[in-house]
């Protein structure tokens, strides 16, 4: 009974691993010229983003709320609060090395939420940990950046279009974690600066949901430093 078992979990965990999409690199090089500009997607300095997000949870629940995030490039800092539409906080928390809760109102109070949130801010608006480990086109001829993260997973950034981005989140077996669509519009610039009007993150798996996030503002803070 033991074998099986062991076997059944061995069974399980090959089915769960899956494979990256292949890089192709018809100049033969690893770092082309060109790709850098993956880069675009994440603000340097210290910036306020403020969005109206609208939260699909496992089961299918939605649920409408503010949310403001101080996140700065120079130190991987974040500070990140979620009101309700009539203006309530129902969660406050920073992340500096480690994550403190200041405020956290059921349903939003446990660890994991908590743990949970932090890290999809960090994906969606700092630069994947780790180097870049290759870049090139895809299939379709859709330029592509890979960067390998120190827990072996593997972050993915594809520029569709101008307009329109994807950034895939792999853990360490490779099967897809998080997908994040970036959307910009040329009219609207913050100092000059770029930055998505609107964004869609899904987490996949059992416990699955989605996240449409729609910028109301963008502030440097910079001077405030």
């Amino acid at each position: 009974m033991k074998r099986f078992c062991l076997l059944l979990g061995t069974l399980l965990l090959i089915a769960a691993c899956g494979t990256l999409p292949k890089i192709d690199r018809p100049d033969g090089r690893i770092f082309p010229q060109g790709f850098a500009d993956c880069r675009r997607l994440f603000l340097p300095g210290r910036w306020q983003f403020q969005h109206a997000i609208e939260a699909t949870l496992p089961g299918g629940k939605k649920s409408i709320l503010m949310g403001v995030s101080v996140v700065s490039s120079t130190n991987g800092s974040i500070h990140c609060i979620l009101l309700t539409v009539e203006g309530l906080v129902v969660f406050d928390a920073e992340f500096d090395q480690g994550i403190r809760v200041l405020r956290a109102l059921p349903p939003f109070d446990s660890e994991h939420f908590a743990q949970g949130l932090i890290n999809d801010i960090r994906l969606i608006f700092l630069m994947p940990e780790g180097p870049l480990a290759e870049s090139g086109t895809l299939q379709n001829g859709s330029p592509i950046c890979r960067y390998r993260q120190p827990d072996k997973a593997v972050v993915d950034i594809v520029k569709n279009s101008e307009r329109h981005w994807t950034l895939r989140q792999y853990d360490r077996w490779l099967a897809k974690k998080r997908t994040v669509d970036f959307f910009f519009n040329d009219s609207f610039r913050f100092d000059g600066l770029q930055t998505p009007v609107r964004l869609k993150l899904i987490s996949h798996g059992f416990d699955g949901y989605t996240l449409d996030m729609d910028l109301i503002e963008a502030v440097s803070l910079e001077e405030h430093k």
